[in-house]
């Protein structure tokens, strides 16, 4: 494969009108496309365009939803005393979903693997990973469409460290201190399993980073580590899919020398790193320091060589209500 070639083709941002100012530092915006369709939903708001980004109009949850159902909040996992209790995959046939019918439902549950990502791109069969530091391995999961059962295996990798996420940006700015070591990006492509997630500083690597895992799908062997790193700032909060062809891009965040910013990128598998460019930097800093906790990224609905991914910045201020979402296309 040749080396990657990237180009952004589309860089949105969304207005106020489209996210009511809504918007928080822990953004964690989604990201779905159609041909024409936009829909981004995000902390606290939804956006949608028919027109592939050339207009907006909000969505708002919290008047969408029945008032019988509560108030609309956030993330709603937790216990009465916001203690984590397990994690639970849902199952759906794709079969009776196109009929329009009911459907069965089948689930599988973990009190011991939390924060379950899948790899875009699973074919028949579901893989899913959760990381485990103090055992220097990836949980990975798999889930058959054929199978009943989930099987499961632990992938020794390079260890990381999972504590130290210090990161400032200009004036001693924080911006990472929600950070942890949750797989948030995952793939499947060309036979091989990939994972991300956000590690601490350690030897050799001066500032936070992506830590990626590259395995073969047939005999679970670590291929490669290609993990996302600077000598300058951190990089934190990655996604990653592979585009139609089955090169895999990525959206993650970049800060330390800047306020943070978003940027996008691709694997060159033959190199082993990852090529990046930055669509917006920050004018300032989080107030609280906070930011995260992931991004989506997706293969374009018509153009096999592309990606849209989503991103968010601050712009004009440390308020959450600065958060400016982002709708990005790319091609390599």
């Amino acid at each position: 494969m040749a080396a990657p070639r990237l180009a952004v083709t589309g860089n949105l941002g969304l207005d106020d009108t489209a996210t009511g100012t809504q918007t928080g530092t822990v953004g964690e915006p989604s990201l779905a496309a159609s041909s024409r369709g936009r829909l981004v939903t995000g902390n606290w708001y939804a956006a949608w365009s028919p027109d592939a980004g050339a207009s907006w109009e909000l969505a708002d949850p919290f008047t969408a939803f029945p008032a019988d159902r509560g108030r609309f909040c956030c993330d709603q996992v937790y216990d009465g005393q916001d203690r984590w209790q397990r994690a639970v995959v849902l199952r759906y046939p794709l079969a009776e979903l196109r009929r329009s019918r009911p459907v069965t439902r089948r689930h599988w549950a973990s009190t011991s693997a939390g924060s379950l990502r899948f790899v875009a791109g699973a074919g028949d069969t579901m893989w899913f990973g959760s990381t485990d530091a103090a055992r220097r391995s990836v949980r990975l999961f798999a889930w058959p469409d054929s199978s009943e059962q989930v099987t499961s295996w632990a992938v020794r990798v390079t260890p990381w460290d999972d504590r130290d996420y210090t990161s400032a940006g200009p004036g001693g700015s924080p911006w990472l201190s929600r950070a942890d070591d949750r797989i948030t990006g995952a793939w499947r492509a060309g036979g091989r399993l990939g994972f991300l997630w956000s590690a601490g500083r350690s030897a050799g690597r001066p500032h936070p980073y992506v830590r990626a895992a590259v395995v073969d799908e047939a005999t679970l062997r670590v291929l490669a580590e290609p993990d996302l790193w600077s000598t300058t700032g951190a990089w934190a909060y990655p996604a990653a899919a592979p585009n139609r062809r089955g090169r895999v891009g990525i959206t993650a965040f970049f800060g330390g020398p800047t306020h943070p910013a978003h940027a996008v990128g691709v694997l060159d598998e033959e190199a082993g790193r990852w090529v990046t460019t930055t669509t917006a930097t920050s004018t300032h800093g989080p107030g609280q320091g906070k930011w995260g906790d992931y991004l989506t990224i997706a293969a374009h609905p018509t153009r096999p060589t592309s990606w849209v991914a989503s991103g968010f910045t601050l712009q004009g201020g440390s308020d959450r209500r600065n958060i400016e979402p982002r709708v990005v296309t790319f091609r390599a």
